[in-house]
C-alpha cells in the first residue's frame, strides 16, 4: 500500500505580519511523516553492514561491550535481513560476507569470540569493504546502510577527513548510506560526524562501553522506522521583498536545497527559517513561498511535495503587541543554544577556553533560567549539559583528556539539535 506523504506544518513567531514595513520573522516549519502502514504490521528489510574497530586502543571493556552490541544487533534483526561483519585494525578482514540473517548470523556469533584487539586504524580502508559488501546484494526496497565503529584516528591509508567524507556521499549517492559510532576520547569526532551527514545516516557518540547496546539498538529502531532519505528542503518566495536570511539547523546546503537527511516515523522534523519580508497593505493575505521537499521512499523513487505558506498584514502596532509563539521561541532557543556549542568548539580549537567557558557558562545560566520558570525537563537537561561543558573546561587535574571530552561532547550535541533540533534517544 502506497503511504501518505509527510504532513508539512508552518508556525510563524507571530500569526500576522507588519504591514507596509520590512520585518524579520522566524518560521517554525515540522515535517511529519506518516505512520507506518498498519494494514501490514511490516519493516522494511535490511542490507546492514557493521565495520567494527578491533585496533589496540579498543581493548578491554569497549571491544568486549562493542562484541555484546554486534550480537545484540544481531539477534533482533529478520532473519531476512542481509548482514555482513567486517572487523579492522591495520588490516581489514571480513568475518561474514553479506548473506540473509539466518544464515550470517550464526557465523557471527561464533566468530565475535575470537575478536581480539590488533594494531593501527585503518579506517578508510574497512568502511569501504563493508561499503562493498553492501553494495554487492545493493536493493532500493531494503535499507542499505553501513554502521562503522572507531575508537581512533584513521592513520593507515586513506586519513583525509573531506575526502573520506566525500567518499561517504559518493555511496550515499549510489543508495548505501552510513552511520558512525565514535567511542571514547581518542577518535576524530570532527570525520565520524562528516562521514555521518555526508553519508545521510546518523553520528552517535560512546562516551562509555555501557552505551553500545543503547546505541545500536537505537540505530536499528530508526531504521526499521525510516519514511523516507536524502530529504531535501528547498524554500522558494513568491514575491519580491521575500528574503531566506538563515535557516538556523545549519543544514548541508546542495544544489536542490537544504539536506535534512532522514524522515523518520514518529519523529518529527523542526527547521527554522529566519525571512526578512516586506509586509503589504492592511488585511492583505500575502502568498510567501513554497516549500518543496523531496525524498527517496522504499523501492518508489523520487517523491516531491510542494506547499505553500501565506501569512496575513495588519497594523503594525498591533503585530508588535502580539507574543511570540512559544513553540517556535523554544525550537528557536534550542538551535542558538547548539550554535553557541560550535562556536565553544572553535574557541577551544583556537586554544582559548577562557572565551569557550564565556560562552557556556553564558548559555548555562539562560537554561538555568529557563528551568526556573518552565520547570520543563529538558530546558534542565540542557542547563546541566553547559554545566558538565563548563566544568570540564575548568578542570586542572587532566586539563588534556577533560577537554577532548568537552569537544566531543559539544560536537557532537551541536551536531543532534540541528540535524534533528530535538535529542537522539
Amino acid at each position: 500500500m502506497t503511504q501518505p506523504p509527510p504532513k508539512v506544518t508552518f508556525i510563524p513567531s507571530r500569526p500576522l505580519l507588519a504591514a507596509g514595513k520590512e520585518s524579520v520573522v522566524d518560521i517554525l516549519i515540522r515535517i511529519e511523516a506518516p505512520p507506518p502502514v498498519a494494514e501490514t504490521g511490516e519493516r522494511r528489510l535490511l542490507n546492514f553492514g557493521i565495520v567494527l574497530d578491533r585496533s589496540g586502543s579498543m581493548q578491554g571493556a569497549k571491544l568486549a561491550q562493542a562484541k555484546e552490541a554486534v550480537a545484540f544487533a544481531v539477534r533482533h534483526m529478520h532473519g531476512d535481513d542481509l548482514v555482513s561483519l567486517t572487523i579492522y585494525d591495520d588490516t581489514v578482514e571480513v568475518v561474514a560476507g553479506t548473506a540473509p540473517l539466518k544464515e550470517a548470523g550464526p557465523q557471527i556469533l561464533a566468530a565475535l569470540p575470537l575478536i581480539h584487539s590488533g594494531g593501527s586504524t585503518a579506517l578508510h580502508d574497512a568502511w569501504v569493504r563493508g561499503g562493498l559488501l553492501v553494495t554487492e546484494r545493493l536493493d532500493s526496497k531494503r535499507l542499505n546502510r553501513i554502521l562503522l565503529v572507531s575508537d581512533g584516528i584513521a592513520n593507515v591509508g586513506e586519513t583525509r577527513p573531506d575526502t573520506i567524507a566525500a567518499h561517504a556521499r559518493g555511496l550515499l549517492d549510489k543508495g548505501v548510506s552510513t552511520s558512525t559510532v565514535g567511542v571514547g576520547h581518542d577518535f576524530n569526532e570532527d570525520l565520524m560526524i562528516a562521514m555521518a551527514k555526508a553519508g545521510g545516516g546518523a553520528g552517535w557518540f560512546v562516551e562509555s562501553p555501557a552505551d553500545f547496546r543503547r546505541i545500536f539498538e537505537a540505530e536499528l529502531s530508526g531504521l526499521a522506522a525510516t519514511f523516507g532519505e536524502k530529504a531535501v528542503l528547498k524554500l522558494e518566495p513568491r514575491r519580491p521583498g521575500v528574503e531566506v536570511v538563515d535557516v538556523l539547523n545549519d543544514f548541508t546546503r546542495g544544489p536542490d536545497g537544504h539536506e535534512i537527511g532522514t524522515l523518520i516515523h514518529g519523529q518529527p522534523l523542526e527547521i527554522v527559517a529566519r525571512l526578512k519580508i516586506r509586509g503589504g497593505e492592511v488585511k492583505q493575505p500575502l502568498d510567501l513561498f513554497d516549500v518543496r521537499l523531496a525524498w527517496e521512499g522504499p523501492g518508489a523513487g523520487r517523491t516531491e511535495l510542494g506547499q505553500l505558506f501565506r501569512i496575513t498584514c495588519d497594523d503594525p502596532a498591533a503585530v508588535d503587541a502580539l507574543p511570540i509563539d512559544p513553540e517556535v521561541e523554544r525550537a528557536v532557543q534550542f538551535l542558538m543554544a547548539a550554535r553557541a556549542r560550535k562556536e565553544a568548539v572553535r574557541f577551544m580549537d583556537a586554544g582559548d577556553v577562557v572565551m569557550a567557558q564565556q560562552v557556556l557558562g553564558t548559555q548555562r545560566g539562560v537554561w538555568a533560567a529557563r528551568y526556573s520558570s518552565t520547570s520543563h525537563p529538558e530546558d534542565r537537561l540542557e542547563a546541566d549539559e553547559f554545566q558538565r561543558l563548563d566544568v570540564l573546561l575548568a578542570d586542572e587535574k587532566d586539563p588534556d583528556s577533560s577537554r577532548a571530552l568537552a569537544r566531543k561532547l559539544a560536537a557532537y550535541q551541536h551536531y543532534q539539535r540541528t540535524s534533528r533540533s530535538r535529542r537522539n534517544p
